[in-house]
């Protein structure tokens, strides 16, 4: 062996015993005293140790990427405090995959494909492929997409793969007899008729003119909404996937509409492709609904953050074809496609035993991913609030304090004196006039903090009661927002009463929308600093209307 060799692996092992001399440390003095999220925590722990094993060992070769070096592996936590490593692929198929990942984001197909022919271990090639014709559609040849599906069916990508390859090889069968003489609708046009609630005139001009395949993605987004409404399911399905591909779709749009292909392909009784839709929405984790996806997936998993991995569940993953790409994402520094692996995985396992065990890891992977630094938040990960002050109303909360805190950090920025152009004043910004409407007898200061709190939330829950709202949580915020004399002239509001997202995307002021969904992100951020449950959160990720959440119903005593 040539000095240099011995010298590497020389240091190779001796990290390696260094690794697992810590681990017993870490779990007995760090983990064992925590909580929550051990799992999780772990899966970043031991990214950090096990970095240390692999730095020296970069094959030659690969020097013009800049690449991380280490070989990132997922170590689980076991029931009798030890911890294993799984890291299936070679030093050198790993570094190769790195590269090859980023050629690919970088324009260079010829490069990556010359690294994938070098792989001993080709497990990857069909999801460093997948990536490809879903982010450079151009890059995607119809034969590449047949031969795609043919090899790779059982791949999270797979619904998406197999909508593209449909609107190559028949770009007319969304059209069917729509074919018509007409104006053509653009993407502004469609937002606005949907609003009205002129679905069939949306769909139809859509269709008929092939206006749907604008490269936004937002004319098929709002004609698959029209068709959602209609009762039209699967050509809703395929209105959101042209959508979700769209060459220059936003990122909450693909995961917007990722995640409507999923509610249609699960109200189409498609189990399978309903996941694999969500797990493409809950890639974009702070997307609106991207979150909704993610808890949609963990409560379909019955995944809690307490749960301590065996080593028996980590060798039934192991075991299966998809933990085997999944072992080997991580090890590439993919937990987004790890995930996705282990969520799509789980829908196709049939054994209830497989299932927990998939479940398991697919949450500590997803935990470990989600944070980045220890202020993160695991429902919007990547992001953290401040509570920089926890005002009370006077006499208690009696609506859920999360979602007080939500629109306070909108609102106010919990500045208690701010008022704004209009005359709004204090934490809640609430008009003189509507607070006199709900103070009793005396109205006092609104900029003190416990009245106008009081005020605030005995108005929330009139407008809870209200029959024109009926405890529809996403109608009563937008009529917090602009006022229910505005809302209630919004023609679409009827058509969407039972589809709580529907009339979101249904209400025509952007600015309203992107209020309310931030309120909601903000809101189910403070539930996890405040330990209560995200009842709207859960809600919305059932696809059921969220009520007006009350404090009793969300603490966790």
């Amino acid at each position: 062996m040539p000095e240099q060799g011995r010298v590497i692996s020389a240091q190779f092992w001796y990290l390696s015993i260094l690794e697992y001399l810590l681990f017993p440390a870490i779990m007995r003095y760090i983990l064992r005293p925590l909580k929550h999220g051990i799992a999780g925590l772990f899966v970043v722990a031991s990214i950090a140790v096990f970095s240390l094993t692999t730095a020296f060992c970069q094959p030659s070769g690969l020097s013009a990427h800049p690449l991380p070096a280490d070989e990132v592996a997922m170590a689980v936590p076991m029931l009798q405090g030890q911890a294993t490593l799984l890291h299936p692929l070679s030093a050198s198929d790993a570094a190769r995959l790195r590269a090859a990942f980023a050629d690919q984001s970088a324009g260079n197909f010829d490069g990556a494909d010359a690294l994938l022919r070098q792989l001993k271990d080709g497990s990857l090639t069909g999801s460093v492929l997948a990536e490809r014709c879903l982010h450079a559609s151009h890059a995607c040849s119809t034969p590449m997409l047949e031969s795609w599906l043919a090899q790779y069916p059982d791949l999270p990508a797979t619904p998406m793969m197999r909508a593209m390859l449909a609107f190559r090889s028949n770009p007319d069968a969304l059209v069917g007899g729509n074919r018509m003489a007409g104006r053509t609708l653009s993407a502004t046009d469609a937002q606005n008729l949907y609003a009205q609630g002129q679905d069939r005139i949306v769909l139809g001009r859509a269709l008929a003119t092939s206006a749907f395949r604008e490269a936004s993605g937002r004319v098929a987004f709002y004609a698959g909404l029209s068709a959602w409404r209609l009762g039209e399911v699967p050509q809703s399905q395929q209105l959101f996937a042209w959508a979700a591909n769209a060459d220059r779709a936003s990122k909450d749009l693909r995961s917007a509409a990722s995640w409507w292909a999923g509610r249609a392909a699960g109200r189409a009784g498609n189990t399978k492709d309903a996941v694999r839709w969500l797990v493409q929405s809950a890639r974009c984790k702070d997307c609106f609904y991207g979150v909704i996806a993610r808890h949609t997936l963990d409560k379909n998993e019955s995944q809690n953050d307490t749960a301590v991995i065996a080593v028996a569940d980590v060798a039934v993953v192991a075991a299966r074809p998809a933990g085997h790409r999944a072992m080997a994402l991580l090890q590439v520094g993919r937990m987004d496609l790890a995930e996705a692996e282990l969520h799509n995985d789980w829908a196709n396992a049939d054994n209830i035993n497989e299932r927990q065990s998939i479940g398991l890891i697919a949450h500590a992977v997803e935990n470990a991913a989600g944070t980045p630094y220890a202020r993160s938040s695991k429902l919007v990960p990547g992001h953290a609030l401040d509570l920089p002050h926890r005002f009370t109303p006077r006499g208690g909360f009696v609506v859920d304090p999360a979602l007080i805190y939500g629109i306070i950090s909108i609102e106010s920025r919990f500045q208690p004196t701010v008022v704004s152009k209009s005359g709004a004043r204090g934490l809640m910004q609430l008009m003189p006039l509507t607070a006199a409407n709900f103070a009793g007898s005396r109205l006092e200061d609104l900029n003190n903090p416990s009245f106008n709190l009081l005020i605030g939330q005995r108005y929330l829950m009139a407008l809870a009661r209200d029959g024109r709202i009926n405890n529809h949580l996403i109608r009563l915020l937008a009529s917090y927002a602009v006022g229910h004399a505005m809302v209630a002239h919004w023609k679409a509001s009827e058509q969407s009463t039972d589809e709580p997202l529907a009339f979101l995307e249904a209400i025509p002021k952007p600015r309203v929308r992107n209020w309310i969904e931030t309120v909601l992100l903000h809101s189910w951020m403070y539930s996890e600093k405040l330990n209560r449950r995200p009842a709207t959160l859960d809600s919305l990720a059932l696809g059921e209307k969220a009520k007006l959440p009350l404090a009793a119903e969300t603490s966790f005593q």
